[in-house]
């Protein structure tokens, strides 16, 4: 177990960096720690070049297979781990692995230990589950659990594993870790404490993966408060149990209960973060989707145009999430006849999708636009976007997919309520050429129903239908 201690005198940077030119352990030690209070600050930048001149300072002085130097290559490792560059800190976390591998004292098997269990953690962040396995596995192995120590050591290490488990859909062997972890963290830390609260929330997770939605709904709620007991009320760290609570709870169709808890989560964050941060704008976003199927619009507006706002602030006004959201506020604005912002929420979405590779709600906003053009009688512009819909749909060339042959029909529709029946025939009858293998005669009903609807209206007998 390493205990952190905070750095003193609160130098800077540049001081501690000028420190490492010096000579002396005691500066070393504390360049070490201000790497440590960098990164659990979430200084990143200034942890990198501190970590990067700790070990050249640690090779110059101590030598490459000294202790030290191990120390600095998982420092490093810790950072690029925390900055997503998984290669990087696997190839520091392996330079300390190989000098650690051959150290006899017990202190240098426990930073073994720590080792394997970061090796196994940065894994699990880059979603190799079975070298993140192996690697926990191997440190469990090596681990005392004779002594207290030890105990809360195998403990720890189980909690994480529970989350590797639960990554790869494995809930009995995730939930089966956890139970057998947390009696000796409760009784190590006691119940309002960080370490049982992570265990517990793997749990939820496991209960979660597993389908028991009931069971991991009573643990979350009992997560959230302990979480409130232990961080205080506003607190960053209850916004991700807040929002495990309520996803949990959409699931079960307790939609207005999860409305209330991702407000809670959002007034922490709006408190902690302020506005104009990614978790704030995350949150405005949830509460929108959930009550536009509430159909509580207005509120779902407010939310979504708060977080356009939000990530506006944060990505630019022309960024992926800022126009999809848009489009998502658009269907909102339609449903409330409010066309002239929602046909330029569609436009701008579209737009945007557009120069993307493959955007599958391309074809939706067009066929969307399409009908606020129908509702505005701009039939012209209506059937520009149905067939810039149908392209979409036909170049994705989906297997079992319908969108095609219902945007034909939509066409069709389109053209029989403007009285153009001879291209509304055409569409109907090239419908059939789309037929998805699912609902082939569903679909031949649907295009047949068409077509006799149209006969009767221009007063012509139904053509014979033969099936190849």
């Amino acid at each position: 177990m390493i205990v952190k201690r905070g750095f003193k005198s609160g130098r800077s940077l540049v001081f501690c960096l000028l420190m490492v030119g010096c000579s002396g352990l005691g500066d070393f030690d504390e360049m070490q720690e201000y790497v440590e209070d960098s990164i659990r600050d979430g200084k990143y930048h200034n942890a990198l070049i501190g970590a990067s001149k700790c070990l050249d300072y640690s090779i110059s002085e101590f030598g490459n297979t000294s202790s030290k130097t191990a120390s600095s290559y998982m420092s490093l490792g810790d950072v690029y781990r925390k900055l997503s560059k998984y290669s990087d800190s696997e190839k520091a976390y392996v330079s300390a692995g190989n000098i650690l591998r051959y150290k006899v004292t017990e202190r240098d098997q426990d930073n073994y230990v720590g080792f394997l269990s970061s090796m196994g953690g940065m894994y699990m962040d880059w979603g190799a589950s079975d070298k993140s396995i192996n690697y926990f596995g191997e440190a469990l192995m090596k681990i005392d659990n004779s002594t207290d120590i030890g105990k809360i050591q195998y403990a720890s290490i189980l909690t994480s594993l529970s989350a590797v488990y639960s990554s790869i859909n494995e809930s009995e062997k995730a939930i089966k870790l956890c139970q057998q972890a947390l009696p000796v963290m409760i009784q190590t830390y006691g119940k309002y404490s960080p370490e049982v609260i992570i265990i517990m929330n793997n749990l939820g997770v496991a209960y979660s993966v597993s389908g028991e939605y009931e069971s991991a709904c009573k643990i979350y709620e009992d997560v959230v408060a302990s979480a409130f007991e232990t961080f205080g009320v506003v607190s960053s760290k209850n916004i991700r149990y807040l929002s495990n609570l309520g996803h949990c709870q959409i699931i079960q169709n307790m939609h207005v209960e999860s409305v209330e808890t991702y407000k809670k989560a959002l007034r922490i964050s709006q408190k902690v973060f302020g506005e104009k941060h990614q978790q704030t704008a995350e949150l405005h976003n949830k509460l929108g989707s959930i009550l536009s199927e509430l159909d509580n619009y207005d509120e779902a507006a407010n939310h979504f145009s708060q977080a356009m706002a939000s990530y506006s602030g944060i990505n630019g006004t022309q960024s992926q999430i800022v126009c999809e959201i848009g489009n998502e506020k658009a269907q909102i604005l339609v449903s409330k006849e409010n066309y002239g912002e929602a046909e330029m929420l569609y436009k701008k979405f579209i737009e945007f999708a557009g120069h993307e590779p493959v955007n599958e709600k391309y074809g939706d906003a067009c066929r969307n636009l399409a009908r606020l053009y129908l509702f505005t009688e701009k039939y012209d512009l209506c059937e520009d976007y149905l067939v810039r819909a149908f392209d979409f749909y036909c170049d994705r060339d989906v297997s079992g997919d319908n969108l095609s042959f219902l945007t034909m029909i939509e066409l069709g529709d389109l053209s029989f309520s403007t009285l153009q029946f001879n291209k509304a025939e055409l569409y109907y009858l090239n419908s059939l050429s789309f037929l998805s293998e699912n609902n082939v005669y569903a679909e031949i009903y649907l295009s047949r129903s068409r077509l006799e609807g149209l006969y009767q209206v221009i007063s012509r007998p139904e053509k014979p239908f033969v099936l190849d």
